[in-house]
């Protein structure tokens, strides 16, 4: 199987993004997938999340600040087996106003992906909107992943979203990036009417209507909360619901993805 390409994204911020993307990784690595998993955010969160340190000279600020940069020159393991990072540091702002003054700054990412090789998947971590660090993640990602909660203000900005996926694939004939799955986060079933009106909401934004949606939804949990505290995964957290969920949701990406591919033989 070649190297899938999977973006996390969201114009909010909030909605559990950068926790989908990292206990993914891990549940991916789990079912014995070799994993490499991407910062493009300059938050860095993925390395409060893992509890590991950034090296400024070993992040993705660093490759894509020369214009020849490799993203194999910044893998570094992480503590999970079969789970490799490249990190971010707050030096990602500068690079996004370096890469409006290059003559293709969404091609960045895809570029400096040439070459990663060896690994099932390459996911990544997206900051919130729509601006140039985001719109290079989707140029490069074969398929694009959207957590989000169905709290209302999360899902008004959803029309805005499937938008610049659109004109993406406009602008950029060769930009494969297609939906995957819209993933349901910090999900509270007893919100019986207001999960069912924003569920409608959603479905209107984006085409496929209810299979747009993966089945497993991530379930409301503290340990996900406590789990961030400690600067771990919540899939290392005994008797967590949510880990229950992102591992059963890493089964269905694998379902859904042999289902395309059986579509397009």
């Amino acid at each position: 199987m070649s190297t899938v390409c999977i973006a996390f994204l969201n114009s909010k911020g909030g909605v559990g993004k950068t926790t989908s993307a990292v206990n993914t990784a891990a549940a991916l690595a789990e079912l014995g997938r070799r994993v490499l998993l991407l910062d493009m955010d300059a938050q860095s969160h993925v390395a409060s999340h893992l509890g590991l340190r950034v090296e400024p000279q070993e992040s993705i600020a660093a490759v894509l600040m020369e214009k020849h940069g490799r993203v194999r020159t910044a893998v570094r393991p992480s503590p999970f087996p079969l789970l490799d990072v490249v990190l971010s540091t707050p030096k990602l702002e500068e690079v996004e106003r370096l890469l409006l003054l290059r003559n293709q700054p969404v091609d960045a990412l895809w570029k400096a992906l040439v070459g990663i090789g060896a690994y099932d998947f390459v996911l990544i971590d997206c900051a919130p909107g729509l601006g140039i660090l985001t719109l290079n993640a989707m140029r490069a990602c074969d398929y694009v992943i959207i957590p989000t909660d169905l709290d209302a203000f999360s899902v008004d900005g959803m029309n805005r979203l499937g938008n610049g996926i659109t004109d993406l694939h406009e602008d950029y004939a060769g930009a494969p990036s297609q939906v995957l799955g819209v993933l349901i986060t910090k999900f509270d079933r007893r919100e019986v009417i207001e999960n069912r009106e924003n569920r409608a909401r959603l479905e209107a934004s984006f085409a496929g209507g209810d299979d747009v949606f993966f089945r497993r939804r991530i379930r409301i949990d503290e340990h996900c909360k406590h789990a961030t505290r400690e600067h771990r995964p919540v899939l290392a957290v005994p008797g967590s619901r949510a880990a229950e969920d992102y591992r059963a949701l890493a089964k269905e990406i694998l379902e859904r993805l042999d289902d395309r591919r059986a579509r397009a033989a």
